[in-house]
């Protein structure tokens, strides 16, 4: 059933008064691939959040709130509420820190609720955590300043259906945007904007399809006045708004290559390693393999390694573009390194596993570090298999070998 700002409203409070206990889901009427759920037991609500891209959220929540600690990484199988629970039992935070992170957490996915014109509500009784550090009432809560945000973000939604919509910034629209960031620099209230991130910093944030509350985590603007200031180009679409699971463009019609053939080719992993018998066949017949590192030595190592066996090696030095490249594409394997600039490996591959396309395809991790902690969390992500830099070339061979063949 569909039901109005109101209703949502009166729906948490009915069932609060009720003392019941399970979980109602929100879903986005603009964007039916993200949603909202609230867990109730007896009369208060234990924790709220999204019901996609929790670690892009998390991300957000962790540079807005100022948190002295790095992000945890999430395994999307596994509950959220109780990987962060262990998380702050590992950090060593005491349980009235947890309980505040809890109420912050749970305190922002109301607020995106209540700004809902419209939502879909699932009611699950008896769905509810089984185990929580606390337990808010509507007063913890402090509903009164959620309703007032609500209305904030209510306005925002007018021209952003949600916080995981995602900008696309094309190459034909680089320029228009060059120009009104430039505009900016004669308002004095934006001046600390302005002067705080790098024109191109942020062209390559939005060119990458990245969601508002991703981009929203990389740079130190709050985020109400980061969208407002952007809705200008929102509304004379010099970006194109997104949905969440709209993760990679549409493969060129230039490129040659039949459906049937890429289809084939994502699916089996399969590749013959073999030579052609000429280099302008190259390109057209040899597997490809994406290297996303933005080390120079490392694209020349992998290349002449690859190459030398039937690959095709495609280089990919800003992990901003990735998305962008890669969809013109149709690589057996992705190898790519964790440490860059702009976006580390792990939320690159967390991003590309939420894509339909790159969803099976194996993903290699490269890393000078080679940690039990840096191995969980390169798995945490997606990633098929982890090797550690430098690596000597029969090792890749191999490794390269087993995932494809």
């Amino acid at each position: 059933m569909n039901n109005t700002l109101t209703n949502a409203l009166l729906i948490i409070e009915d069932k609060l008064k009720q003392a019941w206990s399970g979980c109602v889901e929100f879903t986005e009427t603009k964007d039916h691939s993200v949603g909202w759920k609230i867990y109730f037991s007896a009369g208060k609500i234990q924790y709220a959040t999204s019901t996609v891209g929790q670690q892009e959220r998390f991300q957000y929540l962790w540079k807005l709130l100022q948190i002295d600690s790095d992000c945890p990484q999430l395994n999307p199988t596994n509950l959220e509420y109780e990987q962060l629970r262990l998380w702050g039992v590992e950090a060593k935070l005491g349980d009235s820190d947890l309980q505040g992170l809890f109420l912050k957490f749970t305190q922002e996915a109301i607020t995106q609720i209540l700004s809902l014109d419209k939502s879909s509500v699932k009611l699950v009784e008896n769905n509810c955590l089984k185990t929580t550090i606390a337990d808010f009432s509507w007063q913890d809560l402090q509903i009164l300043h959620l309703k007032e945000k609500a209305k904030s973000w209510n306005e925002v939604r007018t021209y952003l259906d949600s916080p995981f919509s995602r900008f696309h910034l094309t190459q034909d629209n680089t320029l228009k945007f060059y120009k009104f960031w430039k505009k900016l620099d004669t308002n004095p209230e934006m001046a600390d904007l302005t002067n705080s991130q790098k024109i191109s910093s942020l062209v390559s944030l939005f060119s990458a399809k990245n969601s508002f509350y991703y981009i929203a985590s990389q740079v130190n603007i709050p985020p109400l006045k980061l969208i407002n200031c952007l809705k200008p180009c929102i509304q004379e679409h010099i970006f194109a708004i997104l949905p969440w699971q709209e993760l990679e463009l549409k493969v060129s019609s230039k490129v040659s290559t039949p459906q049937k053939t890429t289809t084939q080719r994502i699916n089996t992993y399969s590749p013959q390693i073999s030579k052609p018998a000429s280099t302008n066949d190259r390109t057209s017949n040899l597997p490809v393999i994406a290297c996303i590192d933005d080390s120079k030595t490392v694209q020349r190592q992998v290349k002449l390694t690859l190459e030398a066996i039937g690959y095709q090696v495609i280089d990919i030095l800003d992990p901003a573009l990735a998305l962008k490249k890669l969809s013109r594409q149709n690589p057996v394997l992705i190898l790519m390194d964790i440490n860059m600039p702009t976006m580390n490996g792990y939320d690159l591959c967390s991003m590309l596993r939420r894509s339909n396309k790159f969803q099976e395809i194996p993903i290699v991790m490269l890393t000078g570090r080679d940690g039990i902690i840096d191995r969980m969390r390169a798995k945490f992500v997606g990633s098929t298999d982890y090797l550690t830099k430098p690596f000597e070339p029969n090792e890749l061979i191999e490794l390269i070998k087993k995932l494809t063949v």
